[in-house]
């Protein structure tokens, strides 16, 4: 399987624009791009880069790596703070929305002002590095029930 974190096969231009976006992770304008169809929770940029095939059922797990490849062939997405691709499969999304909207909420905040964000644009995947991630999960993430396993990384 194709390590869906790799930054081989970029140009050198933006490999210049991950490594200025490593260093400064609110620095994400210029990785603003046209609208894409595939629509993302700020919070689930982390999620994504650091997924391992566990999750709430056996179907969020298949939309999940859905998901990353169409990352990887697709190299965009649409920033949303409501339900999103992942959100699809996921057990808790009833009706009325996730039965844990306010926690989600706060997460979806904080990332999208950590990593500068805004909703309804659009991004590319690679200008969201592991590594950024990294640094930035115990800001966002710190109660959630997945926590131990992107801390760990």
């Amino acid at each position: 399987m194709n390590d869906p974190f790799s930054l081989t096969g970029h140009s050198d231009e933006t490999e210049r624009k991950l490594s200025e976006t490593a260093e400064s992770p609110k620095n994400n304008s210029e990785f603003r791009i046209a609208n894409s169809e595939l629509n993302l929770r700020p919070h689930h940029i982390f999620c994504l880069r650091f997924f391992e095939g566990r999750g709430y059922s056996e179907a969020f797990v298949k939309n999940t790596y859905a998901v990353l490849d169409r990352l990887r062939e697709e190299g965009r997405f649409t920033v949303v703070f409501g339900p999103d691709a992942l959100c699809e499969a996921c057990p808790n999304l009833h009706a009325g929305g996730c039965v844990w909207q306010n926690k989600i909420m706060r997460y979806d905040e904080a990332a999208a002002s950590l990593l500068g964000v805004r909703e309804n644009e659009a991004y590319l995947w690679s200008g969201f590095t592991k590594e950024t991630a990294q640094t930035l999960i115990p800001a966002i993430c710190a109660d959630c029930e997945w926590y131990g396993l992107c801390a760990n990384k």
